[in-house]
């Protein structure tokens, strides 16, 4: 009976665990979301910087949960807006791109009902 009791609160904790870095990894992206947003009209240095600031300290936590060719996608695309932040055409695309990934990052870390089964 002991044994089982230790499971139910590993399997508990795990359970636990699973929701709080859902929670954490999708109110980051949804921030970054908003970021991206903000850049369409304000593509200057600063908000270019302050997403890339933002990008960096999630990163680390992002990372033990989300498929490394994704995180890559997305800090491609961070990159590239530094690069074209003086032609817009070029902005424009790589912002797309990064709000592509960004969005298929939090979409893969949500708990749906046809991801479990």
């Amino acid at each position: 009976m002991r044994s089982f009791i230790i499971a139910s609160v590993i399997l508990l904790l795990i359970c636990i665990m699973i929701a709080v870095n859902t929670f954490y990894v999708t109110s980051k992206i949804d921030e970054m979301l908003n970021m991206c947003e903000a850049l369409k009209t304000d593509n200057s240095a600063e908000a270019t910087e302050k997403l890339l600031a933002a990008w960096q300290s999630y990163h680390d936590i992002i990372a033990l949960s989300v498929h490394r060719l994704d995180l890559e996608r997305a800090e491609d695309a961070i990159l590239a807006l530094e690069k074209y932040r003086e032609i817009p055409a070029d902005f424009n695309y790589q912002l797309s791109i990064l709000i592509t990934a960004l969005k298929h990052i939090g979409d893969s870390q949500r708990i749906k009902l046809n991801s479990v089964f």
